[in-house]
């Protein structure tokens, strides 16, 4: 199967690949003292740009984008894939095109997948400086294909926001339960299956995309 033939997957980074829950709230907390955990989780209940300038907005809520980039860099080098992920990229990376969409700066999680030794399972990084809205990293991506009908394709996060806007587009959602979101969150979203193990995860996205 040549890869303008095999199907898409898009992959968030955050929570999904590495658990970086808690320094991300410590970044937060850098320039926003209030900061506490639910109110992270909150950002991640819509798209994330779009929940940060609302907060900015009604709270104050000071966004410093170059501030984050920084300090998420610094930490994310000191982090490692979540327990058995790295398998799972590297068996679905056989049959699968992959790319990551996610709210962060491309740069770390490129420099990350490339230390954790998978980049090359992955045909782009579509963070934060790409375009804001993932529905349009998405979309955007896919059209690159080319062809009449675009490749079946599958989003795995671990967001309500994510599952959301995944819905919009059409495109069919597994969402993870070791992420930002717990599993009574992402019911709200309605995603096609949630997968607890990431052992689990390369048969059940065969079994969403091929029903098999």
């Amino acid at each position: 199967m040549n890869d303008t033939n095999k199907p898409v997957l898009f992959f968030d980074f955050d929570g999904v690949l590495v658990d970086s829950f808690d320094f991300v709230v410590d970044i937060a907390k850098e320039l926003n003292s209030h900061v506490d955990a639910s109110l992270i989780r909150w950002v991640m209940e819509g798209n994330v740009m779009e929940q940060l300038q609302e907060l900015k907005r009604r709270t104050g809520f000071v966004v410093d984008h170059d501030h984050f980039d920084q300090r998420y860099g610094a930490h994310l080098a000191g982090h490692p894939l979540i327990a058995g992920m790295k398998e799972a990229i590297e068996d679905v990376a056989r049959d699968h095109s992959l790319a990551i969409v996610s709210s962060s700066h491309s740069d770390p999680i490129k420099s990350f997948l490339d230390t954790q030794g998978i980049s090359q399972h992955f045909g782009a990084v579509l963070g934060k400086d790409v375009h804001p809205k993932k529905t349009h990293k998405m979309q955007t991506y896919l059209a690159k294909f080319g062809g009449q009908k675009q490749p079946k394709s599958l989003l795995v996060t671990d967001s309500l926001g994510d599952i959301e806007e995944a819905h919009s587009l059409a495109i069919p959602s597994l969402a993870v339960s070791w992420g930002y979101h717990p599993e009574q969150t992402l019911r709200k979203g309605n995603p096609h299956a949630i997968v607890h193990k990431p052992e689990d995860l390369p048969q059940m996205i065969r079994d969403l995309l091929f029903g098999s």
